[in-house]
């Protein structure tokens, strides 16, 4: 069967486009964003976008969330407390611990050491095999309450 030149320049047209979309489609998920992608092949943004959206290839937003992301993780890694991440980044405070929630991140604690209050001893925890071991621990507490307060 022969065909005619039209039908081969639409059928190497359609290979090439075909092509195109694979390569477009196995470097953008190498890439955060399209301005990112279009400096390293040296192309215009526009001329990008053009080209996958005849190839039909969805490319990367700017991910800027990403890159936040990153930069809350490398200050964290530095050791920088909650209000020198938010100095840094030119952010709120509230921004910042809003951040840590989000992506599970945790600042230095700025706060000196006599500053951080003391944790004591937990109470023993009560038998459980006897269920009136609370109630007789509660009165005696309540009772040596009372006889402190009747000394004063």
């Amino acid at each position: 069967m022969m065909r005619t030149f039209q039908e081969q320049r639409e059928r190497e047209a359609a290979m090439i486009r075909k092509d195109r979309a694979e390569w477009l489609s196995e470097i953008a998920k190498h890439f955060d964003s399209t301005s990112g992608m279009a400096a390293a092949i040296g192309v215009d943004n526009a001329y990008l976008a053009k080209v996958a959206d005849d190839a039909g290839v969805r490319l990367p937003k700017s991910n800027r969330t990403a890159s936040r992301r990153k930069a809350y993780e490398a200050l964290a890694a530095e050791g920088l407390t909650a209000p020198q991440v938010a100095d840094r980044m030119g952010v709120k405070l509230a921004t910042v611990h809003c951040a840590a929630n989000k992506y599970g991140l945790c600042f230095a604690d700025g706060r000196a050491k006599h500053d951080i209050a003391p944790k004591g001893p937990r109470a023993p925890a009560p038998d459980v095999a006897d269920p009136l071991a609370a109630m007789r621990q509660l009165a005696a507490k309540e009772n040596a309450a009372m006889r402190r307060r009747d000394r004063a």
